[in-house]
């Protein structure tokens, strides 16, 4: 296990650790006055579409803990973990606005459940527009990520040499930027089911560019 310091500081870990717990403790409040039947899972157009037993969506109101529980285990089991730390905040950036938006997302289930939504369009904006937010900060977080097994675009050739990982990540920022504000058009535009696949298959695409580009970096070096 790596035993270097975690790049989520101490005081950041407290307070988003302690967001969940109250998020979570809010959860449990509402518990009784939800029905039995759920809206777990909506539309493009922020339709509902998928209900579950108000019992598994409480499981999902425990995800934020327990995926800030794995941020803050995976740099220190990672064998390039000391990267994290040279990466400065960005590790600690991207995971600070992550959990902040799944703990939002958890209150879509209550949201929908207790008519706070003023109309089935606000998950449908909220949503692609979250996600391009997302998309927009590791986009700009990419190009500061230094090598590691776990964070970033992992190619091979990528993990092979120093080099070819900071013009990939670089590439990547710029593509996933693009993405993001596609996410965000969608959102803004309701563009419906078209557009929510035109900006995922834009999102497979940079994916794959990326990988190419790294192997074409591979290729011209040698």
């Amino acid at each position: 296990m790596n035993t270097n310091s975690n790049p989520v500081g101490k005081r950041c870990l407290a307070v988003l650790a302690a967001l969940c717990l109250v998020s979570l403790i809010a959860h449990l409040a509402l518990f009784p006055a939800l029905p039995e039947v759920v809206p777990t899972h909506f539309g493009v157009s922020g339709e509902v579409d998928g209900w579950s037993d108000k019992r598994m969506a409480l499981l999902l109101d425990a995800l934020p803990l327990v995926l800030l529980g794995l941020f803050w285990l995976v740099p220190r089991i990672d064998p390039k973990g000391g990267a994290y730390a040279k990466s400065g905040r960005v590790y600690q950036g991207f995971v600070t606005l992550f959990t902040l938006f799944m703990i939002a997302m958890t209150w879509t289930t209550e949201a929908a459940a207790l008519g706070w939504l003023p109309s089935e369009r606000a998950v449908g904006l909220a949503v692609p527009v979250f996600v391009g937010v997302m998309l927009l900060a590791l986009g700009n977080y990419l190009p500061r990520v230094r090598q590691n097994y776990t964070f970033g675009i992992k190619t091979p050739w990528a993990l092979e040499d120093a080099e070819n990982w900071r013009r990939t990540q670089r590439f990547g920022g710029v593509c996933f930027m693009v993405c993001g504000l596609a996410f965000i058009a969608e959102g803004v535009m309701d563009l419906g089911a078209v557009g929510l696949a035109a900006s995922l298959a834009l999102t497979v695409g940079a994916a794959v560019a990326c990988c190419g580009y790294s192997y074409l970096l591979w290729r011209r070096s040698r």
